[in-house]
């Protein structure tokens, strides 16, 4: 009972760090994301990053507002491979 409770108490403790890991993740691979937009759509006119061509993507919220990235969204540029290596990520996200 005693060793159950302190590694209960462990993963309690330990809950915050794992989840700014988490977020640190998912914003360094957001960026991955961004950038490769950019590099992507430089050629393009009219082109604006994060938008369909100048259109915000979400109408309704406020655009300070966080929305929280769908699975497909964070891996639209990674291989078939990358993607299937890390099924086991979609825990942390």
């Amino acid at each position: 009972m005693r060793e159950r409770l302190e590694n209960n108490d462990s993963r309690v403790a330990l809950q915050p760090f794992i989840l700014a890991e988490r977020n640190r993740m998912l914003l360094r691979q957001m960026r991955r994301i961004r950038d490769e937009e950019n590099e992507l759509m430089k050629g393009v006119a009219g082109w604006e990053t994060g938008t369909l061509y100048g259109e915000p993507v979400y109408h309704t919220t406020d655009p300070d507002e966080w929305t929280e990235p769908t699975l497909g969204e964070l891996w639209t540029h990674a291989s078939e491979k990358n993607i299937k290596e890390r099924e086991s990520w979609a825990f942390w996200v």
